[in-house]
């Protein structure tokens, strides 16, 4: 699902992300840095005995293994890429543009992108901005996270694509929620990091004490729709 593909419209994108990376935006006041997750996780994966899935493909459980090694040891080998914004209000004045694509006049319209905080959550928003497809000339990729969807019957978190010019989402993951707002502690570490030659978005559940691992995919350039990797505890 490659849904973000803009090639045609390549002045008027960069002229946008110009203005959008003028100035890096966190105003979540006790916000976790991404970096400082390393440690988390690595607490986390300590604590308890974690094998991986048994649905997990045999092609990549070599990779799936390497990487729960480096997140367990704090490996620098992980690296955690930082958002360009951090925000708690989904009508931060950062993330306007996003915003009015519920105005959007095109074909699809609030049918595949409506306001943030229905589609996406309603706070602990962050927006990435990374090459990650190889194509320099379609601009960097956009995902934004954000938590607890207002029509989820269960407080979830979610990575989504977007694409400011034609206001559609694409892929992405979800995942346990690091804030959930019927919560007075974090359940869940998500980041979205490097590692090798890929990229992938990680979320540790707390709660389940399960970790996911979705994989950028080349050439396809999409995050696969099912966990790349998947470990859980002994008795589940």
């Amino acid at each position: 699902m490659n849904a973000v593909r803009c090639a045609g419209l390549i002045k008027p994108y960069s002229a946008v992300i110009v203005m959008l990376s003028l100035v890096q935006v966190s105003d979540l006041a006790a916000s976790e840095s991404e970096g400082s997750k390393a440690l988390r996780l690595a607490n986390g994966l300590s604590g308890r005995t974690l094998n991986i899935y048994d649905g997990v493909s045999r092609k990549e459980r070599p990779t799936c293994a390497r990487l729960f090694q480096a997140l367990r040891s704090k490996s620098p080998a992980v690296h955690y890429v930082d958002p360009v914004i951090k925000t708690d209000d989904p009508n931060h004045p950062k993330l306007v543009h996003y915003n009015e694509c519920t105005n959007y006049g095109g074909p699809r319209s609030a049918e595949t992108f409506s306001a943030l905080s229905l589609n996406i959550g309603t706070h602990n928003f962050r927006l990435y901005r990374l090459e990650l497809d190889g194509n320099a000339d379609n601009g960097p990729e956009e995902y934004i996270y954000g938590e607890e969807p207002r029509f989820s019957a269960e407080p979830l978190a979610s990575y989504e694509r977007v694409d400011l010019i034609r206001c559609q989402r694409g892929d992405g993951a979800a995942v346990s929620p690091e804030r959930p707002i019927k919560s007075q502690r974090d359940r869940g570490v998500n980041a979205l990091i490097k590692f090798e030659t890929d990229h992938f978005i990680i979320s540790f559940n707390e709660d389940l004490w399960s970790l996911h691992a979705w994989k950028y995919v080349l050439p396809e350039g999409y995050f696969h729709p099912a966990a790349t990797c998947y470990w859980r505890p002994n008795n589940q």
